[in-house]
C-alpha cells in the first residue's frame, strides 16, 4: 500500500466518523422536536417455553407500572408482573400459541421477536414440569383443602379409560364402582355412628383419555408398581377434572375427586394422599389445552375399576387423615396418621402387628380403624366418659377397672362402660385399650376377619401402643402397635410395659355376648423401683399446615414486644416479630418436659438454613448451643439465641434437644418455623413478592417431586417454574416462589373483614410405594410429603416518611410525618451514637400521619450498659462498652411490619447532643 493509499484512507475514516456523528446529533435533535411517541421491543427471554411461563421483554420507553403496559403472545393478552421504562416481565397465559410479541403503551404498540411454545414435557423422560401458574378464585380466607371427619363428604368419581381400553360393558362396569362406593359410605356410617355420611356422585359415562395404557400405568419391573405412572399424575388428574367438568359438575362442590381408571382388568395399586387447586395439561395433537382453577385445594385418589371396596375406604382415610391433621387435635397434638401400617417393606416386618386391626393396614380385609384413629377423628368423643376413659401414668401405684364395649352398630350409653381407655405416658407415647368383635349375623360390614384365635364371643380386647414420631420415609417403626401378640386378648391374658410398672389385665371376656363387653384391670407403679428409663419426654409442639410451630419466634429490638398477638400460653403466634437484618434479633424457642420425672443439662442447639426449602434435609448451619439446667416435670422452658439475619435473605429456623438417656422418645426433640411474613407496597396494584426456595430430596435415589401450592385466594395468582422436577440422591435445586397481587388495593381493604393477609403454602411430595404383599394384595403407593412453606402476605400501603431531630436537654425530640397519613402506625425510630451502636424506641403515628417522640439518652445509657454487660455480643466492633449521653447521633425512622403501612425509611438527621 503507498504512502497516497494510507492517506486516502485516513480521509475516508475521519469522513465516516464525522457523518456518524453528524447522523446521531440530527437523531437527538429530532428526538427532541418530535419524541418518539411509543415503546419498542428489543428482546425477549426466554424466547421459548411453555404456558406460565416468565418472559423478560427488553426495550425502551415503556410504562413504569404493571398496568400501564399491554402484553401479549401471539396475540393472547399476557400477566404484566414488573414494569420499568426499559424491561418487562410477563407471564404467558394459558391458550398462547406460537407467536410474535406485542407491547402496547398509551395506544402506541412495539412489536418484537415470537415466542415458541414447546411441547408438553415428558416426566418419564426426565424432563422437569412446565410452570405452576394460576390465579386464585375462593376466598381470601382460603383453606388448605379437607375432608372432614364429621358431617359430609361430597366425593366425585370421574372415570376414565385409556384409548385403547375401552371398557366392554361401560354401564354394567360403572355399577359396579357405585355399588363398591356404596360399601365404603357404609363403611364410614358405621364407623362414625352416622356422624360422617360419604355422598358420591359417579360421572354419567366413561371418559376416554388422551392417551393409550402404556402412556399412564407402568406396570411390574419398578418397585411399587404396577401402578399409574408417579410422573403422569398431573397429566392423569388433569383430563380427568376437564371430564368432570364438561359432564357438568362444578369440583368447588367436592371434597374430594375420585378418579377411577378402567384398564379391562389390570391390576394397579392406587395412589392417595395429595390434592390440587389448579389442573393443567396441554396435548396440541388431542386438541387439549386444560386449565382448570378451583377456590380450595381438592383431595384426590386414583385406584382401578377393580379395586375392593376396602382400599377405596383406605385411599379416603389417608385424605381424610392427612387433610385434618391441621385441626384435629387434643393432648396428643398434631394428628400423624399419615403412616400406613403394613408390614410391607420393614427391616422387621413383625414390627407391624396392629395392621389386621385397623383400616390404614389390611384394607382388603376391612377393619375397622384402631382407637387411636376413632379418638383422632371424633367417633369416640373423649370428653364423653361413656366414649372415652382418659389416664395419665405417674410414679404413683393405681390400679383402676373398666368394662370395655365393642364399637358394634351404636354408641354405648350404659355410664358404667365405654369403648376405649386411653393411657397417656407423655405426648410422645400413649396406650389404648379397646375391644374388637367379629359381625356375627349383624348387618357391621368391618372387623369380619380380625384374628381372634381361641377367643368366644368372636373378639376378646387389644391393647395397642401409639408412639407419636417424625414421620419421615427412612422411618421403620410403625406408630400404631400392639402391646401383645397379633389376636386379640381373652381372660386372664395381659399385655405389659416393665419400664413403666404397667400392667393390663382381662379380668372377663364375656360380660355382654354382642356387642361384646370385656372387663379390663388397669395397674401400675405396684412397687416399683427407681428406674430411669421412660420417666420423661422432652418435646417441642410439631408444625402444622402452615408449616410452622408455636414453639420457635423471633423477638426483634424493643425486646420483649411483638408483631403478633400471644396464643393462651404467652408464646407470640407465627414468626412473633419479622426479623430485623443487620442486628440482633432473639431466636426463641420453648422446650416442654412432659412426663413425672424433671430434667437438666440438656442441650439446645439453634440451626439455620437459606433459601427455605420444600424438603427437609439440606445443610443446617448451626448458630450456637445453649445447656438448659433444669425444667420441672410437665413444665417448659424459653431459650433464646442471638441471631443476625442477613439482608434480602429468607432463613428457615430450626431446634433440636438432644435426646436423653432414659426419655420416652427422641422424634420429637426438634422443630421447625417455614413461615415467611412478607408485604406488598401499593399504590395502586400492589407489588409481587418473591422468595428464594430450594427443593431437596431426602432419599438415596433419583426421585421426581410433584410441587404443589395451595390455598391461592381470589385476587392473588401464584407462579413457581416447574410442576414437577426430577432430583439426584440427596440433591437440591432453587427457584423462585412468586405471589402476584392482580387487584387495586382499594379491593383487599373491602376484603379486610375476612383477612389483609393470605397465607400461601408449597408443598412437595414424592412417591411412597411398598414391594411386599399385605395378605393376598399388594398394599397402594401414597404422596408422601417432604415438607413445605408457607408465604403470608399482606398487601399495605406504600408510604414515605420524613423526620426532623434536634436535641433537647439529656435527649433527643423527633418529630415525623408519614404521606400518605394513615392513623395507628408502628414507627420505630433508631439513634446510632458515634461507634454505630443503636439504640431504638416506637412510637404510633396519630390521625394526620404525624408522630413525635422524645428519647431519654440517660435512661437508655443504664439499660444499655446492663444490657452489654449480660451479652456483650450486642457491642459493635470498636465500641468500648461505655454510652455517654453527650455526641453525635444519626436518627432514622422506620415502618417493620405496621399494619397498614408498607416498609419504609426516612431521611436521617443528625444530632449533636452537647453536654450544658
Amino acid at each position: 500500500m503507498t504512502d497516497d493509499d494510507r492517506g486516502l484512507r485516513v480521509l475516508f475514516n475521519w469522513l465516516r466518523g464525522i457523518l456518524r456523528l453528524l447522523v446521531r446529533w440530527i437523531t437527538d435533535l429530532l428526538d427532541r422536536i418530535w419524541p418518539p411517541s411509543g415503546p419498542a421491543v428489543s428482546s425477549i427471554l426466554p424466547t421459548e417455553g411453555y404456558a406460565g411461563t416468565k418472559v423478560t421483554i427488553r426495550g425502551v420507553r415503556f410504562a413504569t407500572t404493571r398496568d400501564g403496559n399491554d402484553v401479549s403472545f401471539d396475540g393472547t393478552a399476557a400477566r404484566v408482573i414488573a414494569a420499568s421504562d426499559t424491561e418487562i416481565i410477563a407471564i404467558v397465559e394459558t391458550g398462547t400459541n406460537t407467536g410474535p410479541t406485542t407491547v402496547v403503551v398509551d395506544g402506541q404498540t412495539a412489536t418484537g421477536p415470537d415466542f415458541t411454545i414447546l411441547t408438553y414435557p415428558n416426566a418419564g423422560a426426565g424432563e422437569d414440569g412446565p410452570p405452576i401458574y394460576f390465579a386464585g378464585t375462593g376466598s381470601p380466607a382460603a383453606t388448605a383443602g379437607s375432608v372432614p371427619s364429621t358431617g359430609t363428604a361430597n366425593v366425585l368419581i370421574a372415570l376414565v379409560h385409556p384409548n385403547d381400553r375401552t371398557p366392554t360393558n361401560p354401564a354394567g362396569l360403572r355399577q359396579d364402582i357405585i355399588d363398591i362406593w356404596a360399601d365404603v359410605t357404609t363403611f364410614y356410617d358405621q364407623a362414625s355412628f352416622n356422624s360422617l355420611t360419604v355422598d358420591v356422585d359417579v360421572m354419567s359415562a366413561w371418559h376416554e383419555l388422551s392417551g393409550s395404557e402404556a402412556d399412564y400405568v407402568k406396570m411390574n419391573g419398578a418397585p411399587g408398581y404396577p401402578n399409574i405412572d408417579w410422573g403422569v399424575i398431573d397429566r392423569l388428574l388433569a383430563e380427568a377434572a376437564q371430564a368432570a367438568t364438561d359432564d357438568g359438575f362444578n369440583l368447588n362442590n367436592y371434597d374430594m375427586m375420585a378418579c377411577t381408571v378402567n384398564l379391562n382388568g389390570t391390576f394397579i395399586r392406587a395412589w392417595a394422599s395429595f390434592s390440587r387447586q389448579n389442573f393443567k395439561y396441554k396435548n396440541t395433537a388431542a386438541s387439549l389445552d386444560i386449565d382448570i382453577t378451583l377456590n380450595d385445594p381438592l383431595p384426590q385418589l386414583v385406584v382401578g375399576e377393580n379395586a375392593d371396596w376396602g382400599r377405596c375406604a383406605h385411599e379416603f382415610g389417608h385424605n381424610l387423615v392427612e387433610a385434618s391433621g391441621a385441626t384435629i387435635r387434643d393432648a396428643i397434638g398434631v394428628f400423624t396418621l399419615g403412616e400406613d401400617v403394613y408390614d410391607s417393606d420393614l427391616i422387621n416386618p413383625s414390627e407391624a402387628t396392629a395392621e389386621e386391626f385397623e383400616m390404614m393396614g389390611s384394607h382388603d380385609n376391612h377393619p375397622l380403624f384402631s382407637g387411636y384413629v376413632m379418638d383422632q377423628l371424633g367417633y369416640y368423643d373423649a370428653s364423653v366418659a361413656k366414649h372415652v376413659r382418659s389416664l395419665t401414668w405417674d410414679r404413683n401405684p393405681t390400679t383402676k377397672t373398666f368394662k370395655i364395649a365393642a364399637h358394634g352398630m351404636s354408641r354405648n350409653t350404659a355410664a358404667d362402660r365405654c369403648h376405649l381407655v386411653k393411657i397417656r405416658v407423655s405426648d410422645g407415647l400413649y396406650y389404648y385399650i379397646e375391644v374388637r368383635q367379629r359381625p356375627g349375623t349383624t348387618a357391621q360390614i368391618f372387623d369380619g376377619a380380625i384374628p381372634v384365635g381361641t377367643a368366644p364371643n368372636d373378639g376378646g380386647v387389644i391393647v395397642t401402643r401409639v408412639l407419636t414420631d417424625e414421620v419421615n420415609l427412612n422411618q421403620q417403626t410403625r406408630f400404631i402397635t400392639l402391646l401383645h401378640d397379633e389376636r386379640v386378648l381373652k381372660n386372664g391374658e395381659t399385655a405389659i410395659d416393665p419400664a413403666r410398672g404397667l400392667t393390663i389385665t382381662v379380668q372377663n371376656d364375656g360380660l355382654v355376648n354382642r356387642p361384646l363387653v370385656c372387663e379390663v384391670k388397669v395397674e401400675w407403679a405396684k412397687a416399683i423401683t427407681e428406674d430411669p428409663n421412660g420417666k420423661f419426654d422432652l418435646r417441642f409442639d410439631p408444625w402444622d399446615s402452615n408449616w410452622q410451630t408455636a414453639d420457635i419466634w423471633v423477638d426483634r429490638k424493643v425486646y420483649g414486644t411483638f408483631d403478633k398477638p400471644k396464643d393462651s400460653v404467652g408464646r407470640p403466634k407465627g414468626n412473633g416479630d419479622k426479623p430485623r437484618p443487620g442486628e440482633i434479633n432473639r431466636f426463641y424457642s420453648r422446650l416442654h418436659n412432659d412426663g413425672s420425672d424433671p430434667t437438666s443439662n440438656v442441650k439446645l442447639t439453634f440451626y439455620a438454613i437459606e433459601p427455605p426449602g420444600v424438603g427437609d434435609n439440606g445443610s443446617w448451619a448451626p448458630l450456637k448451643t445453649e445447656t438448659v439446667g433444669n425444667i420441672a416435670a410437665n413444665a417448659f422452658e424459653d431459650v433464646y439465641v442471638n441471631w443476625v439475619p442477613v439482608v434480602d435473605r429468607h432463613t428457615c429456623l430450626k431446634v433440636y434437644a438432644q435426646q436423653q438417656f432414659g426419655e420416652i422418645s427422641g422424634g420429637n426433640n426438634s422443630a421447625q418455623e417455614n413461615v415467611f411474613d412478607f408485604e406488598a407496597p401499593a399504590s395502586s396494584v400492589p407489588e409481587p413478592v418473591a422468595m428464594p426456595v430450594a427443593v431437596r430430596n431426602p432419599l438415596n435415589h433419583r426421585v421426581i417431586v410433584h410441587l404443589r401450592p395451595s390455598r391461592v385466594p381470589a385476587g392473588y395468582a401464584v407462579h413457581f417454574p416447574h410442576r414437577w422436577v426430577w432430583l439426584d440422591p440427596k440433591a437440591e435445586r432453587s427457584f423462585t416462589l412468586a405471589v402476584i397481587p392482580t387487584e387495586d388495593y382499594g379491593w383487599y381493604q373491602d376484603f379486610k373483614r375476612e383477612s389483609m393477609t393470605t397465607n400461601i403454602s408449597l408443598r412437595g411430595d414424592v412417591p411412597h410405594m411398598y414391594e411386599r404383599q399385605v395378605g393376598a394384595t399388594f398394599p397402594a403407593s401414597r404422596a408422601f410429603p417432604i415438607g413445605g412453606i408457607t408465604m403470608s402476605v399482606t398487601p399495605k400501603r406504600r408510604v414515605s416518611l420524613d423526620i426532623e431531630a434536634g436535641a433537647e436537654g439529656d435527649g433527643i425530640s423527633v418529630q415525623g410525618t408519614m404521606q400518605p397519613a394513615l392513623e395507628h402506625e408502628r414507627v420505630r425510630v433508631d439513634f446510632a451514637d458515634s461507634y454505630g451502636y443503636v439504640q431504638v424506641a416506637e412510637t404510633t403515628t396519630d390521625q394526620q400521619g404525624a408522630f413525635n417522640l422524645f428519647y431519654s439518652l440517660r435512661k437508655a445509657q443504664r439499660e444499655n450498659e446492663e444490657l452489654v454487660r449480660r451479652d456483650p455480643a450486642h457491642l459493635p466492633p470498636g465500641h468500648d462498652g461505655r454510652f455517654p449521653v453527650w455526641g453525635t447521633y444519626r436518627v432514622q425512622a422506620h415502618t417493620i411490619n405496621s399494619p397498614n403501612a408498607a416498609q419504609a425509611s426516612s431521611n436521617v438527621a443528625v444530632v449533636v447532643v452537647v453536654e450544658p
